[in-house]
């Protein structure tokens, strides 16, 4: 996992070059920490208002600086008061 900064708790970067490695045990709210502060990243690198396929992009390739595993487009089945919908895909 990346270092962590003792007085922010934010990730610091690796140096160029070393891959960050994250640990296969995270409690969720360590996964979800470790999401929310790369999405931050992509939002305050770009802003408001553009299309959804940059950020996911951007979002992709910011997970990979990070090390951080993912699927991308995943279907997710859609129920609505007991009614199959599909998904969203």
């Amino acid at each position: 996992m990346q270092d962590l900064n003792a007085e922010t708790q934010r990730p610091q970067r690796k140096a160029e070059g070393q891959e960050a490695k994250i640990p296969e045990t995270l409690h969720e709210n360590q996964i979800s920490s470790l999401i929310i502060g790369a999405a931050i990243e992509v939002h305050r690198y770009h802003g408001p208002e553009l299309i959804e396929q940059i950020y996911e992009e951007s979002l992709c390739h910011e997970f990979n600086l990070r090390g951080i595993p993912f699927r991308r487009q995943q279907p997710v089945p859609i129920y609505y008061k007991g009614v199959s919908l599909g998904s969203d895909l």
